[in-house]
This record gives structure tokens, C-alpha cells and sequence, in this order.
């Protein structure tokens, strides 16, 4: 999307949706060191601990895993959650890992080992394609009037590369040879970790023996084995609603386990004689190496069919969630594809919502590595918000029938009092839905400060800021959680840098966002996982790399 400047003002939007929700089990502080490092806490994506009880790998040993790292991170950067090579241009990882990212925001180190060492083969995301019947997050009550979140448990996806990898790639476990392991054998898990653990990270290691190891910068894996499904389901809790779409394992003492910083990892397991194939995807578990607590993986067996419709061989435009501003002119989009199968596929008619195609080279047959885009201009007449699909091309082959598109969010003007309230003038704000509200009496920085709207379960409020060149964008945030834990997202260039609602005891907390690129895009995501926590956003401003403030 090309981006407009009006009158040198900087662009805000606050949108208010429904959301996909992710995973809910715990909750991680934010730590200013490095805000990619606390991507998920309900599922295992912070690199505060690594597997739990394991070794060291040896180099070369296990040549198809991966990192994911935001796309401007630094070689050195400990990344967001594990990630397999299951094909030359596709890897699998988990779902939540990727919860409000876009292609344009990831990237993955193929064949990483030691993180300090630089190694692997650095490719971006092309494109992120999400399970084909992912089911939306549901809340029901549990019987004491709190409203609980229902797990997502398709927690896979697959994300194709910009260019093939040369690393060698790990075979999938079908469901015939998944019935060959038997409850009991052993399964192998591996990611990487900090070598700091926070307060909390600690009192959960304090049980663990000698064998328990603290992470470092090499791969590590651990040998756990597989849990009975309904043996896993009989420890109670959110276990307890898991299905064939999930494989439990572990011991039923603890000591050993995948950990906050390994999800979207693998889990592998040996069917017969054959060589280890990847089982399943670390997921989620209810703290770690505890006592009853088993780590839970998407089954890919179970998933199988889709995973491998998903490398369908064919590379399409898609932005699965952003936030545009569509100011008052002309606006255009291209989008590519590209045929990477043996034969030609069949391209349908592109269509168009509040737009027009002003060149489509797309021929009815897209033949094998042929290339082709449509070229999709539209106008915007009023500042109303609307969701639309800009534009929409099925793809049809005897065996698949893929449709791609782009859906974007618009926006309205905001109240006045958002920018006097954030203490920057300079910012052209807009909004959507219920607007935040002026809070007098708490407040970090002049007299008074912004607080979350009262939107209903599900929903999320989203204030957006857009073309910001580079720089640093900082706020005040403060939280109060005493009535259970909502989220907050802050992403940046379609990659997500969530802030958790730990402990803070109604202090404000400065947050950094860094902005690398020549024009950034923010958005601050607000989530009501009806928990009813309050969230205070106060002092936002803009240092540019020179560090003047405006």
C-alpha cells in the first residue's frame, strides 16, 4: 500500500472489530530489552526459558529447524517462536505465534543452531496461509460468572518463503504411521531460550533436579514421551477439552518439557523402524516441567490433509490483517502470482469491491513458473470506516480451489480530546466504534490520560499510526489486571509486539517501539478477553533518529 502525507501530519486510526483470540494460560511481563521476545504468553513463545531438562544438539543435527524473527530484526536478535522446513519454500509453525503479523513483518532463519554464531540461511515470508477451518475464539461460563476463553486449538500454519531454502527439510507423520506410537515412547522436542529467567520463570524451576538446564544460545531438545490423549484430558482444566487435534506429552512429575520460547517447534517421534518424523507443533501447556501439567502440540497427523494442501505450489498476493487509511483520493494495490507447480492452473475472474481493475495480465491459464498480476485502483469519497476485500481471484486446479484477496480496515475522525490527551498535537487522529476515554484522575505526564473503551468480550479496540519515518515511537502504559488478564498488542510494520498485563502494580511503564524503516506503520491493539482489566495510555511521542521530539 503506498502511503499519503497530509500536511506533514502523522496519521492514527483507532478501529474497533471483533478478533480471531488466541490461546489464554499465563501471562509474561514486558521487558523493554526487547519486545519481540514476548510474542504469546498463553502459548510457549517467549524466549525466557528454553526446553526444560534437555541437552545441547550437535551441529548439523537437526538441519530443518527454524527461527522466526520479525523481518528488521538484528542477526542476534533471539526471535519469536521455532519453526520447521517442511519444504523447499514452506514452513510450519504455530498459529498464535503469528496472531496480528503479515508476511511483510517475518522473516525465518532456516537451519539456525547457534544463535551467537549467525548461522542458517536468512529468508522472508512471502505469504502466511492459516488453517483452512480455523474456529473463532469462544468464551462460555465456567459456573462462577467469569467468562473463560475455549482454546484455539488448530494452532498451526504455514508460511512460504520468499525463495527456496537449501537446507534439507523435515518429513511430515501421517495418521497411519502415528498409530504405530505407542503411549509411553519417547518423542523429542528442541528450541532455544535467555539465559535470564524472571521471578516467575524461577519459582516454576525450583522443583527441577540436576537435570534441569537453564537456555543458552544453541539448540537444545529434550526427550519426553507421548502422552495417552485421554490421560492428558484427565488432568482437568482447559486439558480437558483438547481432541484428536492435539497430542499431549511428557512426565506425569514434571522435570522435562518444551517452555515459554519453543512454540511453533517440533515435536518428533519414530513410527517402526523409520527415521523421525515431525508429530506435531509445540502449542501451549499450563506452566512448565510441572507436575500434571503436560506440554500440548497441534497434531499434524490430525492436520495432515490441510498442512499439505496449504503448499499448494502457488504464490498469491494476501494481507490477512492490516489497518489502512484511506484518505480522501486515488489509492492502488498490485497483486502478484505466481505458479511454482509441474502444470498450468486455472485462473477465475477477478472481482472488485469499491474499486476498478485498470490491468489485469493474467491469462485464464497460469502455466507452470509463469507470472501474472492484476493492478486494482479505487477512490475514497467520505471518511466513513468500511471492511472490504479490495480484490478476490479464485484460483481452480482439479484438486484445489484457493481465492486470494486483501481486506482492509478504514477509519473516521477521532474526538479532539485523543491528541491533547496523548500530549502530541501533531497527530491527525481517527477512530471507530466506542472511543477511549479521559481518565482525570490517573495520569503520567499533564492531567489526565486515555483509558480502554467498554467494548464487549471479543472485541478490540486499535489505535493505528501510520508513515512515521524512522525513529522511535514511545508511550506511558499502565495496567490494572485485578479483575483477570486482557492483552494489549503493539505492532509494527505488520509484526506484533505484545505487552502482557503482569503485575504492575499501577505504575506507568514507558514502552520503545523502534522504527527501521522509511515509513512505519503502529498499531496499539486492545483485546477484552472479558476480564475486564484496565488500560491507561498516556505521553505518546515521536523521537526521530536524531532523537528530536515532535
Amino acid at each position: 500500500m503506498k502511503h499519503t502525507e497530509t500536511e506533514n501530519k502523522y496519521t492514527v486510526i483507532v478501529a474497533t472489530s471483533s478478533v480471531l483470540l488466541s490461546l489464554s494460560v499465563c501471562a509474561l511481563f514486558y521487558s523493554t530489552a526487547n519486545v519481540a521476545d514476548e510474542i504469546n504468553a498463553e502459548g510457549r513463545s517467549s524466549p525466557e526459558t528454553d526446553v526444560i531438562g534437555g541437552i545441547k544438539a550437535k551441529p548439523g543435527q537437526f538441519p530443518f529447524m527454524g527461527r522466526l524473527l520479525p523481518r528488521n530484526a538484528s542477526s542476534n536478535d533471539r526471535g519469536i517462536c521455532g519453526a520447521t522446513l517442511i519444504h523447499p519454500r514452506y514452513v510450519l509453525t504455530a498459529l498464535h505465534c503469528i496472531d496480528y503479523s503479515t508476511a511483510k513483518g517475518l522473516s525465518v532463519q532456516v537451519g539456525a543452531y547457534d544463535l551467537e554464531a549467525k548461522d542458517g540461511e536468512r529468508i522472508d515470508v512471502k505469504n502466511i496461509f492459516f488453517p483452512t477451518s480455523k474456529p473463532i475464539g469462544e468464551y462460555y461460563d465456567d459456573g462462577s460468572g467469569e467468562y473463560v476463553q475455549v482454546m484455539e486449538l488448530y494452532d498451526y500454519a504455514v508460511l512460504e518463503l520468499t525463495k527456496p531454502s537449501k537446507y534439507p527439510f523435515i518429513e511430515l507423520m501421517n495418521p497411519e504411521e502415528f498409530a504405530l506410537v505407542k503411549p509411553g515412547e519417547l518423542t523429542t522436542t528442541m528450541g532455544w531460550g535467555d539465559n535470564e529467567l524472571d521471578e516467575r520463570h524461577e519459582q516454576e524451576l525450583t522443583a527441577l533436579d540436576e537435570q534441569g538446564s537453564k537456555p543458552d544460545h544453541i539448540l537444545n531438545y529434550v526427550n519426553v514421551p507421548y502422552v495417552d490423549l485421554e490421560v492428558c484430558k484427565a488432568v482437568g482444566g482447559q486439558y480437558s477439552k483438547i481432541g484428536n487435534e492435539s497430542i499431549c506429552a511428557g512426565f506425569k512429575e514434571g522435570k522435562k518439557d518444551s517452555c515459554y520460547g519453543d512454540s511453533g517447534g517440533p515435536l518428533l517421534a519414530t513410527a517402526g523402524e523409520e527415521a523421525d518424523k515431525q508429530v506435531g507443533i509445540v502449542s501451549w501447556g499450563e506452566g512448565c516441567a510441572q507436575p500434571d501439567a503436560y506440554g500440548v502440540y497441534a497434531s499434524i497427523p490430525y492436520h495432515l490433509e490441510d498442512i499439505e494442501y496449504l503448499q499448494h505450489g502457488i504464490s498469491y498476493t494476501q494481507d490477512y490483517y492490516d489497518l489502512k487509511l484511506m484518505s480522501q483520493s486515488r489509492h492502488g494495490e498490485r497483486l502478484d502470482y505466481k505458479n511454482y507447480r509441474d502444470s498450468a492452473v486455472q485462473l477465475g475472474s477477478p472481482q472488485v469491491h469499491e474499486g476498478n481493475i485498470t490491468r489485469n495480465t493474467c491469462p485464464e491459464w497460469l502455466a507452470p513458473n509463469q507470472e501474472c498480476y492484476v493492478d486494482v485502483t479505487w477512490e475514497n469519497t467520505n471518511d466513513q470506516r468500511v471492511i472490504a476485500d479490495v480484490v478476490s481471484m479464485p484460483i481452480l486446479t482439479p484438486e484445489l480451489e484457493l481465492l486470494s484477496f486483501i481486506k482492509f480496515d478504514y477509519a473516521s475522525d477521532a474526538p479532539s480530546y485523543y491528541s491533547k490527551v496523548l500530549g502530541n498535537a501533531k497527530l491527525d487522529i481517527l477512530a471507530y466504534g466506542a472511543n477511549w476515554e479521559i481518565d482525570e484522575d490517573i495520569f503520567s505526564e499533564g492531567v489526565s490520560s486515555l483509558t480502554n473503551p467498554k467494548i464487549n468480550v471479543g472485541e478490540e479496540s486499535v489505535i493505528s499510526i501510520r508513515d512515521l519515518p524512522p525513529g522511535k515511537l514511545q508511550l506511558d502504559i499502565m495496567v490494572d489486571n485485578a479483575n483477570g488478564w486482557d492483552s494489549i498488542y503493539f505492532n509494527v510494520n505488520g509484526q506484533s509486539y505484545p505487552f502482557y498485563n503482569a503485575s504492575i502494580e499501577e505504575e506507568f511503564v514507558s514502552i520503545p517501539l523502534p522504527l527501521e524503516q522509511d515509513n512505519n506503520d503502529v498499531q496499539i491493539i486492545y483485546t477484552n478477553h472479558g476480564n475486564d482489566a484496565k488500560i491507561w495510555i498516556d505521553d505518546l511521542h515521536f523521537k526521530k533518529l536524531e532523537d528530536e521530539i515532535i
